[in-house]
């Protein structure tokens, strides 16, 4: 596969109707509407291309400032490779 073709984005897919929500809260959408975003972005031809990107309800969206932070990121990586038993 060319390695150029391989896109990657991430998405809030809003406050979903699951057993886990019903723990402390109620109500939410509907599971396929949590399944939207997700979906989208896998088969759209629009953003067949689009990286890097955030999304929420199939639109691109501007994401935190934190994102960008590479003290958070480090901080991130350093942490998931401990409860990973990964070498950071």
């Amino acid at each position: 596969m060319d390695p150029n073709l391989i896109t990657a984005n991430f998405l809030h897919p809003g406050v979903i109707e699951t057993k886990l929500l019903h723990v402390n809260f109620s109500g939410g959408s509907p599971v396929e509407s949590g399944a939207e975003t997700p979906v989208h972005l896998a088969l759209a031809p629009e953003v067949a291309r689009v990286t890097g990107r955030y999304f929420v309800n199939r639109r691109q969206t501007p994401a935190s400032s934190a994102v960008d932070d590479p003290h958070l990121a480090a901080e991130l990586w350093r942490v998931s490779a401990e409860l990973t038993s990964l070498e950071a």
